[in-house]
């Protein structure tokens, strides 16, 4: 479980330094389902830090993942997703977007 988070707010933003749950080998997760049923863990979860520097903007619907690493005055944009990396300080970050087009062939 997370030892500390503190935001001055967030509008669906997701922080987690954890896995939420131990991943077992196949072979184990089909012993522990018959001794202790599905979904019950006998391990804490793996766990990594995740640090976010000051003066950051984390936009909407943005999740942080263990492991993460965001500096100083760093921008989050909509929908972004950071899984175990480095963000240096001063970057703006956003996920990759492709959009389509496609010649409206009613005009």
């Amino acid at each position: 479980m997370s030892e500390k988070i503190s935001l001055d707010s967030s509008d669906n933003v997701s922080i987690w330094d954890t896995n939420t749950h131990y991943i077992y080998p196949s072979f184990k997760r089909r012993q522990l389902s018959k001794k202790i049923g599905i979904g019950n863990e006998i391990e804490k979860p793996l766990t990594k830090p995740i640090v976010i520097g000051s003066d950051c903007w984390i936009g909407k619907d943005c999740a942080i993942m263990k492991g993460s690493h965001i500096g100083n005055n760093v921008i989050l944009g909509y929908n972004t997703t950071i899984i175990n990396k480095t963000i240096e300080d001063n970057m703006i970050v956003v996920p990759k977007i492709e959009l389509k087009y496609k010649q409206n062939s009613n005009i």
